[in-house]
């Protein structure tokens, strides 16, 4: 045991090969191994044809063979002898047909042993036949058989001693001497050829087949010990045990991977057949094969992170198929040390791991390779913005090059990948379908390719920040290609009824590791919570259950979406900001360009050159990354799959809150989901569900999950909207709809938001054309869908109210964008008669629809306020940029500091300006509705209307007019006719009523009579109304003007009333006294107004709300007493001073 100890690991492996070298021998002849591979056919060429021929060979490359050498009559011919083992004679009818059938059947067994084993060795002991046939002379062999006494003949008891000999020539060490690799391949050729031609013997002839019976065990036998010696040669810890060039010697099996990469598929599978690498892996998958695999693995993945898309990819990764489709190369290869190393950082995943270089390599986005975005996009001379001769292909800047040559280049790009995507996809589902059936040994492929997945997404998780070191991380490419693969393995479990969904394990993150989520945000919990509540779980379980495949697949696919195509989409957006920026810094430039001199103009241009050449190659990337971010199969993928998504989604929150159970056993769910998705609830309880408690199945899922579907679409939206065109949107507006009706379930409002901003998208023409036309339609959704037109109005307007207060410190700011896309969406569904009466009926709810409308008024004062005073801060810097002179003046950093300010007032004006506009829209359109009024009428929210329009109105034709005059006004949205008329349409409207009346008329900030005479001259001059209208105009200021009149003669009766009877708020006489908790008096109509947007006490800022209000009747009644008492009083009673 001590020696044992001592002899080296490759001195144990080479012993170990030897031996099973003579075990294999012996045991071949009694039990030889039989295939079922298909063998080749023989042709019909001269015998004298070698093969292979030695002398041509060289140690990297053979020669593929013409024909391959045939068994001939003439070759195998030998004069009969009486053998006790030889056939009786055929018949001629047996014969007649077939000389070489006959030859086989006249042949002896000695007689056919030594023509078949000459042939297949392509060698002799008769130096003379060896001439005559050029075979090889085994002299050495021959030499040994003479001393013995025994003949010079092949035969089946010494195949291994022809073989040991032909391969221990020393001339194979010879350069150009064939490598014995090949030998033995070839050698292994031609006993499938004298195996496949004994087949159909054995099935034409009834005579010959107990004959090729007893003969076809022999020739397996020397298969068999043709792949033991294969496995000698191809191993480098044998290298010495046969002469070979010293090349050939240190290739070992990695000479393998030669024969894989030949660039001629034809060439390479003739010079390494599948057949014989099946055969070869199957005798030794449980002795070796690992070892020999290693390093042919190692050259593929080698040269494949060489190549990319545009150089020789597709060899190395049809070599790895050729492996691959051979089950048990497959699940061996994920046994090898390199296939999903412990601790391999996401950089280097890509790098090192077995698979990476070809999931990365074969991508089209540019991160794999940046060359890729110069080769297929180069420029066509120095960048020119558009203005100046450059190009723009939708509505993007491209330089100089040409769109067509771009579409061109894009297509082919997409064109290859989804071909190596699906080859992709072919290899990894030969691997796992490679795995051992139950109760089989082996290693399990299935759940390695699995895990190689998880850990490459995995190690990957900086992805899903919004801030990511790219050199930190795997490439866009291979994350993306690991997606292609996940989402094409998704389609087996997706159709149009989602008829699989129930098969998607709900209590996935309960016990499965494979995706690592401890750390992230949930959808309404914390992390302790709901590790608290998968430990309960987990508690229950009697053992953990076992992720079946399609459930691994999905949260795989999500994962992989989340950190790769969502994460790559980001970094796509921050490009286009870095090009805008670049462009606008060019621009900057080429403006200052002629000012240039002196010895400074040569080092601007050296970098107005630098920049041009910078921007290109930044447009060049953009457009390479348009080839594979923006490719319509995979997106109609990804849409495909986030629609099981959402139909998932649904399925948990109602699982979780009872509203449907979970199918028993096989049995799948009850309800229709395709139905449902097209608004047929089936009678669940959904619009709300029934809880205010969010499930905590569905509160303790990643909060990415549903971030990814709202980034996701909203990036199709705005890149490739027609994608709609051919996918359904029930998915999505069913999903938004039971979002938006459960609006507690959600603790992020920015989710919410972003799917009511997916809806206003579809408000958008799906195509616009030069001349200004726009065609296709996606908002027709909201007026067919059953559950929008049942919940859709209520659902935008309660969110309207919901996001005044979100929690977030941008709140003040997000919720404009937030009710800009509502008021988009309402102003669309607002022609749908159905939808206008939605709103009519949601008005009847006052309470609600006086918050709504208070919150309108807030916007529309702000935002308009905002946008004209920055149009009035405009108007100041254009007057003093158009003195010239004075301009150029001042100090170079007071005008760059100007400049900046006006191109801040301009953003800012633009903005506010869109927001304010459509919030007055929603107040004309809204209050044109007759049965809509009477909350526009409620205590408080009248006056506060009327002195928002006053103020406007005055604005607009008052004598500030003219401080919003400035250049080019529809750059910053801009149309005072049509703000004007809108404003004068909402006082139409409600000029019947007599409580709007009142309340311009107690308007005394704003309110002019001048200003309505002039703003109908206006719309008169600009033929903006009719005659009769601005005549109801002015019939309605007469009204005002009564009233102003009537109420200072009732004041004047009154005269001064107590301070206990005030408003300690407004300082007027109340009408509905209030006591607040703060002890202070109000009328109701006051705090009802204020806590509309205040939810506090205005005297304490305590929190507060209408029911902790207590009436006052007492106070009431003297208020009361007190008027009736001044009314009374005569004129004569006051006393005239003079």
């Amino acid at each position: 045991m001590e020696g044992d100890s001592q002899i080296s690991d490759s001195e144990k492996i080479r012993l170990k090969r030897l031996a099973k070298l003579g075990g294999a021998v012996n045991a071949s002849s009694s039990s030889p191994t039989t295939t079922n591979t298909p063998a080749l056919p023989i042709s019909n060429a001269g015998a004298s044809k070698m093969d292979i021929d030695p002398t041509s060979a060289s140690p990297i490359k053979i020669q593929k063979p013409a024909t391959p050498t045939p068994i001939t009559a003439s070759a195998i011919t030998i004069s009969p002898n009486s053998s006790s083992s030889r056939p009786s004679t055929p018949s001629a009818s047996a014969a007649a047909p077939n000389k070489q059938l006959t030859t086989f059947l006249s042949q002896s067994d000695p007689e056919w042993e030594n023509v078949t084993l000459e042939f297949i060795f392509q060698a002799t002991l008769n130096k003379a036949a060896a001439e005559k046939q050029k075979y090889t002379y085994l002299s050495a062999l021959a030499s040994e058989l003479q001393m013995d006494g025994s003949p010079l003949t092949f035969k089946d008891s010494i195949k291994d001693s022809i073989i040991h000999a032909r391969l221990s020539l020393p001339e194979n060490s010879n350069p150009g001497a064939i490598p014995l690799v090949d030998y033995l391949i070839g050698a292994w050729k031609r006993v499938t050829q004298v195996r496949k031609k004994m087949e159909a013997w054995s099935k034409s002839s009834p005579e010959a087949s107990k004959l090729v019976d007893a003969r076809t065990k022999v020739v397996d036998s020397i298969r068999d010990l043709i792949l033991n010696f294969a496995s000698l040669v191809v191993n480098p810890e044998m290298a010495d045990s046969f002469p070979q060039t010293e090349e050939i010697s240190a290739k070992g099996a990695s000479y393998l991977a030669d024969k894989l990469l030949l660039q001629n598929a034809d060439d390479s599978e003739d010079q390494l057949p599948p057949a014989f690498l099946a055969e070869f892996a199957t005798k030794f998958e449980e002795d070796g094969l690992e070892e020999t695999l290693a390093p042919v693995m190692a050259s593929l993945t080698a040269y494949t992170r060489t190549q990319n898309v545009s150089k020789d990819v597709n060899t190395p990764l049809r070599a790895l198929r050729t492996l691959v489709e051979i089950p048990v190369i497959a699940r061996t290869l994920t046994k090898l040390p390199s296939w999903n190393p412990p601790g391999t950082m996401a950089r280097t995943f890509e790098i090192i791991t077995l698979l990476g270089p070809f999931l990365s390599r074969t991508s089209i986005l540019p991160d794999v390779d940046p060359a890729l975005a110069t080769t297929y996009f180069p420029d066509s001379g120095p960048y020119q913005p558009i203005n100046a001769g450059g190009r723009e292909m939708d509505n993007f800047p491209v330089g100089m090059r040409m769109p067509g040559d771009i579409k061109t280049a894009q297509k082919a790009l997409r064109d290859m990948s989804t071909t190596l995507t699906k080859n992709l996809h072919e290899i990894i589902m030969s691997i796992v379908k490679a795995a051992p059936k139950a109760g089989s040994s082996g290693p399990d492929s299935k759940e390695a390719v699995l895990q190689y997945f998880a850990d490459a997404i995995n190690s990957n998780s900086a992805r899903g920040k919004m801030r990511v070191d790219r050199q930190t991380v795997s490439t866009d490419g291979f994350i993306c290609n690991i997606l292609s693969v996940l989402l094409r393995m998704s389609e087996g479990f997706i159709d149009s009824h989602y008829s699989k969904v129930h098969l998607i394990d709900v209590d996935y993150f309960k016990y499965s590791k494979r995706i690592n989520i401890a750390d992230h945000t949930r959808i309404n919990s914390d992390t302790a919570t709901a590790e608290e509540y998968f430990n309960t779980w987990r508690s229950t379980q009697t053992t953990l259950p076992t992720a079946n495949f399609i459930s691994d697949v999905f949260y795989l696919t999500l994962a992989a979406q989340h950190y790769g195509y969502l994460s790559a989409i980001r970094n796509y957006g921050n490009l286009l900001k870095q090009i805008d920026d670049f462009a606008k810094q060019l621009d900057g430039l080429r403006a200052q360009r002629p000012t240039w001199q002196g010895p400074m103009a040569r080092m601007n241009e050296i970098m107005f050159t630098r920049y041009t050449t910078q921007l290109d190659g930044l447009i060049a990337t953009k457009l390479s990354l348009d080839a594979g971010l923006l490719d319509p199969a995979l997106i109609g993928s990804t849409v495909r799959f986030y629609n099981l998504v959402m139909t998932w989604l649904i399925r948990v929150l109602l699982l979780g809150a009872g509203v449907i159970k979970a199918p028993q056993g096989k049995a799948s769910d009850s309800v229709s989901w395709s139905g449902l998705l097209r608004g047929d609830v089936q009678g669940l309880k959904m619009m709300p569900i029934p809880s205010d408690t969010t499930p905590v199945l569905f509160a303790t899922l990643p909060e990415w999950i549903v971030d990814d579907i709202c980034e996701f679409f909203t990036f199709i939206c705005r890149t490739k909207p027609q994608t709609f065109e051919n996918n359904p949107r029930d998915e999505l507006l069913t999903f938004t709809m039971l979002i938006l009706q459960n609006p507690t379930y959600f603790k992020n409002p920015y989710l919410k938001s972003k799917l009511v901003e997916i809806l206003y998208f579809f408000t958008f023409p799906l195509y616009r054309y030069a001349d200004g036309r726009s065609a296709g339609r996606l908002d027709d959704v909201f007026c067919t869908h059953p559950l929008a037109q049942q919940y859709l109005v209520s659902s935008l307007l309660r969110f309207y109210c919901d996001v005044e207060q979100t929690g977030m410190h941008s709140q003040f700011y997000d919720k404009f964008n937030i009710r800009y896309h509502v008021s988009q969406i309402m102003k669309i569904i607002w022609n749908d008669g159905g939808q206008r009466m939605k709103v009519v009926e949601l008005s009847r709810d006052v309470d609600f629809f006086v918050k709504f409308i208070n919150l309108l008024m807030n916007d529309t004062t702000y935002l308009l306020d905002e946008s004209l005073s920055k149009l009035a801060e405009i108007h100041s810097l254009q007057n003093a940029m158009a003195d010239t002179a004075t301009w150029a003046a001042q100090p170079d950093q007071q005008r760059q500091e100007r400049e900046g300010t006006l191109s801040q007032y301009e953003r800012q004006a633009q903005s506010y300006m869109a927001l304010g506009v459509e919030t007055v829209n929603m107040l004309q359109y809204m209050t044109a509705e007759p049965d809509i009024v009477q909350p526009f009428m409620e205590p408080g929210i009248a006056d506060r209307l009327a002195a928002m329009l006053d103020y406007n109105l005055e604005t607009l034709v008052g004598p500030k007019s003219q401080e919003l005059k400035v250049r080019n006004p529809e750059k910053y949205r801009f149309n005072p006719k049509n703000l004007l008329t809108k404003l004068v349409e909402i006082y139409m409207h409600l000029a019947h009523r007599p409580e709007f009346v009142m309340a311009v008329s107690r308007d005394e900030r704003s309110y002019k009579k001048e200003s309505f005479i002039k703003a109908g001259q206006i719309m008169l001059k600009n033929g903006l109304k009719s005659d009769t209208d601005v005549q109801a105009l002015y019939d309605f200021i007469d009204k005002v003007e009564k009233a102003i009149k009537d109420t200072a003669q009732a004041d004047e009766e009154l005269g001064e009333a107590p301070d206990e009877f005030l408003d300690q708020l407004l300082f007027h006489v109340m009408e509905e006294p209030v006591e607040l908790p703060s002890g202070v008096h109000v009328d109701l109509s006051t705090i009802k107004t204020h806590l509309l947007s205040d939810p506090h006490d205005p005297f304490n800022r305590q929190p507060l709300t209408i029911d902790q209000v207590k009436p006052d009747p007492d106070l009431k009644r003297r208020i009361e007493e007190w008027k009736r008492s001044a009314t009374r009083k005569k004129p004569a009673d006051d006393v005239e001073m003079s």
